[in-house]
């Protein structure tokens, strides 16, 4: 796992001048906002990888539930 994660952050900055996502590969086309674009610039991870990675988890439940 390690050694993904050093791969990941070794492309990253090739990934961005690319234009390209460092998870997918696809080319860069749009971002949903602004928050958006500026993850891109820290992670270069596209809309839909971001997406995938930020979702809620279905299976938490608000902090005032018991």
């Amino acid at each position: 796992m390690f050694d993904e994660v050093r791969k990941l952050l070794e492309t990253k900055e090739q990934a961005i001048l690319d234009q390209v996502c460092n998870l997918c590969g696809e080319n860069i086309l749009s971002f949903r906002d602004q928050k958006s674009l500026e993850e891109y610039h820290i992670s270069a991870m596209c809309q839909n990888c971001q997406d995938g990675v930020f979702e809620v988890d279905p299976f938490e439940g608000d902090a005032d539930e018991v």
